[in-house]
């Protein structure tokens, strides 16, 4: 090769060496093709060794000889070249087998290996395969060992920058793949976070988190709307600004246990609030962090104030049901009593009355007997009659003009003897002159309350007086207040609302020493409501009682009084 076209070939070499340092691949076929030009010979190859030893044929010019790096010779020939630190004439080394059979498989006589060094570290090599023309090689060979030592460097940074850009890609596939994890991750804790704000916002239960010294952290809208407020309204309060002394010093010491025993535990409880009254089935349980270090409590609160109502209701519906049956019990068995009694006094003396030895006196006092007893017979029987129309709603109610003054002189008239035999004073007292006191409202009922209250008055009064008679109260509308008042045995208070009712009378004692159906005051009430009025009492033990009820005030002809 003339001196010309080899300076000529090697600045351009050189050259191109630096404008394709960022493209390895191009820069070796272009040295494969300049070198091939430069030294006249049939095949040119550049083999990298892979991190495994194994040679990656990096370039091979011509195209057409690509056969050549296919066959197991020539692959045994690269990873012997990478043994090689130097330039090495393989015709030299024709004792090596592998060399033997590839001069004799591709029928070429000589060949040169030139490593690609980088840091004393063959990476490949350059072979050389058919040089034809020998002079000269030893100038041509400095250069490809130059080009060589450029060329290396130029593979090892396209490695690294290979290997780097592998790195980056992977970690990049990392990252992103980290990335939709954590975003999945964050999605599934939005929708968990979303589905325990629901669960805790539409549990239907109270759900509130307390600090360890009782203040609160936060209240779910069922806990708030318990006591009566937002939940915003009671972060950071303490217990004892929400509850009265007493429920927050029991609220506060029920945290503490809590936190203590680190277990749950159930209170029932009445709580008494601002603004009502409610009852609360509650379940304090720990709050723990990671390491299981208490944080609070967590106390959740079912209102069952109405289920509670309910259960107190029918507490008392069964107490009033016992009690009407024991009532009903003693009621059969005061009747048997009471009407045994003049029965057996109305069969004794009716026989009686069949002896041919009686006088005439005794004839007429068996007689009075028998009349009295029927009497008593027929005025329980009576009460009994009167006392189941009112409950079945067949009482009715027969409006005519009544003189009330007159009503009060037989009442007068019909007690006289009795309260005179006892020692009584009998009182009575009207309100109206005879001509204003005519009214309109049912005589017979209006008559049996006061008989009814009459009668009680002289059976609970041993001394002193009886005060009836009525009195009229301009109120929205004029009424008649009648009362009937006596200095009997009185009352106790905790017995005078239930008076009123059927069987009952005020003492157990009373039936033993007075007896009676306690049938009387039921139906007297019974019948004042039926009028339009109202009956009340007022009464002190061992200083007497007074009974009053009200009547609508209706003249016959209508004026006012």
């Amino acid at each position: 090769m003339k001196d010309k076209t080899f300076l000529y070939v090697y600045y351009d070499i050189m050259q191109n060496v630096l404008q394709m340092a960022d493209n390895p691949g191009q820069l070796a076929e272009y040295l494969t093709h300049q070198i091939r030009e430069l030294i006249g010979t049939k095949t040119v190859v550049i083999a990298i060794q892979k991190e495994n030893g194994e040679p990656e044929i990096y370039s091979v010019f011509p195209k057409r000889r690509t056969e050549i790096i296919k066959t197991s010779s020539f692959l045994k020939l690269c990873e012997l070249s990478f043994q090689f630190t130097s330039i090495k004439y393989l015709s030299d080394q024709t004792n090596k087998p592998e060399i033997t059979h590839l001069f004799k498989d591709f029928e070429i006589k000589n060949a040169i290996t030139i490593p690609i060094n980088t840091s004393q570290k063959t990476i490949g090599s350059i072979i050389l395969l058919e040089v034809m023309d020998l002079s000269g090689i030893e100038s041509v060979i400095n250069l490809l060992e130059k080009l060589s030592a450029v060329f290396g460097l130029i593979i090892r940074n396209s490695y690294l920058f290979h290997n780097l850009e592998t790195e980056v890609d992977h970690r990049t596939v990392e990252l992103k793949q980290r990335n939709i994890q954590l975003q999945e991750a964050k999605e599934k804790a939005e929708e968990n976070e979303e589905k325990y704000r629901l669960l805790h916002e539409n549990a239907g239960l109270g759900i509130g988190y307390y600090d360890r010294d009782g203040f609160v952290l936060s209240y779910n809208s069922v806990a708030a709307n318990h006591m009566n407020g937002n939940p915003v309204d009671f972060i950071g309060k303490s217990v004892f600004q929400l509850f009265p002394k007493k429920e927050a010093e029991r609220y506060y010491t029920r945290i503490q246990k809590a936190i203590t025993s680190e277990k749950s535990i159930n209170y029932e409880d009445r709580v008494i609030l601002p603004t009502t009254e409610k009852w609360f089935l509650s379940t304090f349980t720990t709050i723990k962090n990671r390491k299981s270090e208490v944080l609070g409590v967590q106390i959740i609160s079912q209102d069952i104030t109405e289920m509670k109502q309910s259960e107190i209701a029918l507490m008392k519906a069964l107490e009033k049901a016992e009690e009407s049956e024991r009532l009903k019990t003693s009621f059969l068995q005061n009747m048997s009593h009471e009407i045994r009694t003049p029965l057996n006094a109305i069969c004794g003396f009716s026989d009686a009355l069949a002896f041919k030895d009686i006088t005439e006196d005794d004839r007429k006092n068996y007689i009075k007997v028998i009349q009295n007893s029927s009497n008593q017979l027929l005025a329980i029987v009576n009460d009994i009659l009167t006392m189941s129309a009112v409950q079945t709603n067949q009482e009715k109610v027969h409006i005519m003009p009544v003189n009330i003054n007159s009503i009060i002189i037989e009442l007068l008239t019909t007690f006289k003897a009795q309260a005179t035999n006892k020692n009584i004073l009998l009182i009575a007292k009207r309100a109206l002159s005879d001509e204003k006191s005519e009214i309109l409202t049912d005589k017979t009922k209006l008559t049996q309350i006061l008989s009814n209250l009459m009668t009680n008055a002289l059976k609970f009064t041993h001394q002193g007086s009886i005060e009836f008679g009525y009195q009229v109260l301009i109120l929205a509308e004029p009424v008649l207040e009648f009362f009937v008042k006596d200095t009997g045995i009185g009352i106790k208070h905790e017995h005078q609302t239930k008076i009123f009712d059927r069987f009952i009378q005020a003492d157990q004692s009373i039936q033993s020493s007075y007896g009676g159906t306690g049938l009387g005051l039921a139906i007297s009430k019974a019948f004042t409501n039926l009028l339009g009025g109202e009956m009340r009492l007022e009464s002190e033990p061992g200083k007497g009682s007074a009974f009053y009820f009200t009547l609508p005030f209706k003249t016959v002809n209508g004026s006012l009084p």
